[in-house]
């Protein structure tokens, strides 16, 4: 496993940036199948400080929907804002991304950063390009378990 800038080429960096942004996107404006299609068939959504953990098409994309629907019924709108991705080849296909996420959310209230998320993924190389198999998020400020 080398994190060495030259061992990743510049296009999967920038195919698996785009996905990364592709994500943020289409959860916000709820396209829970959409966004399940980013994650391999076998994909894992794991969510230790939540005790969550969707598995499958199905259950990411109701995870999606579920998530995404419940801040709007508040007159909530989610925006998740992804930076500092640092990216590990273990092979060509398979690639380790670390980022931060941060969820801002907007009301009557105004915007505010709702949460900050350290998410790390297991990336694979698909027929369909680039896909998360497993992704992990944890939340800054709360104890990990």
């Amino acid at each position: 496993m080398t994190d060495s800038f030259d061992a990743i080429p510049i296009a999967d960096r920038l195919e698996i940036e785009a996905l990364l942004a592709r994500q943020s996107h289409l959860v916000d404006e709820s396209d829970a199948e959409a966004w399940a299609d980013t994650f391999t068939t076998d994909g894992v959504f794991e969510s230790p400080t939540y005790q969550l953990v969707a598995r499958g098409p199905v259950e990411l994309a109701e995870f999606a929907r579920t998530s995404n629907d419940r801040a709007r019924s508040q007159g909530r709108q989610f925006r998740h804002v992804v930076s500092s991705i640092w990216l590990t080849a273990e092979t060509p296909d398979r690639i380790r991304s670390r980022q931060y996420v941060m969820i801002h959310i907007t009301d009557a209230e105004g915007t505010r950063v709702d949460r900050s998320l350290v998410v790390s993924d297991l990336l694979l190389r698909t027929q369909n390009g680039w896909r998360v198999q497993h992704r992990t998020m944890r939340r800054d400020g709360i104890p990990q378990g």
